[in-house]
């Protein structure tokens, strides 16, 4: 039920915020799916961004799930030789697993860089995380990163591989790691 839940929340949010980027990723135990564009439609000024999406992971009959959406400002860090965007950001989070459910509210951002020589090598790096007071219900941290390079095979189409690693303390008795390993992915720009 809860799956559910989180995958129509995501997906009429995304409907009605006319979504432009669709990036999905899958590890041996794990699927995530995202959808994100600029916030600002009106104006071209707009550094705003929206990101919607969910994970879901199993395994040895351990399921853990998170819905989130956030906000970020995005923008070029100016780097000589390199195209290197940053984004600085929240993310709201509903998390069930461990047989307990929590929310959070996480900080965190991302680089996206290309080189001039090989301008469709794409590299990035990730983290959002949510300290005790962030964190509410039986949640009471939150940790999240990741990195990746991608290929891109057209203008708006990426194949990518890459890491991704999440913890959460659920009830307050220590971290635990529910994701952590090695994924690939496709990154759909329309």
């Amino acid at each position: 039920m809860n799956r559910l839940w989180i995958i129509t929340a995501a997906l009429a949010f995304a409907s009605a915020a006319h979504a432009e980027t669709f990036d999905l990723n899958a590890s041996g135990h794990s699927v995530q799916a995202s959808l994100s564009g600029p916030v600002g439609r009106m104006t071209s000024t707009s550094h705003g961004e929206y990101e919607v999406g969910g994970l879901f992971h199993s395994q040895s009959n351990r399921d853990f799930n998170e819905g989130y959406g956030g906000l970020r400002i995005a923008g070029d860090l100016g780097v000589q030789g390199a195209k290197v965007d940053g984004t600085l950001g929240v993310r709201a989070y509903y998390l069930d697993g461990e047989g307990a459910s929590g929310e959070a509210i996480a900080i965190g951002g991302s680089l996206n860089a290309r080189f001039r020589e090989i301008n469709r090598v794409i590299w990035t790096v990730y983290g959002y995380y949510a300290p005790d007071p962030l964190a509410f219900s039986d949640a009471h941290e939150y940790v999240e990163f990741g990195l990746s390079v991608g290929y891109e095979l057209l203008h708006n189409a990426v194949l990518y591989a890459g890491y991704r690693n999440i913890e959460v303390d659920f009830s307050g008795d220590g971290t635990h790691t529910v994701d952590n390993g090695l994924l690939a992915g496709v990154r759909l720009t329309f």
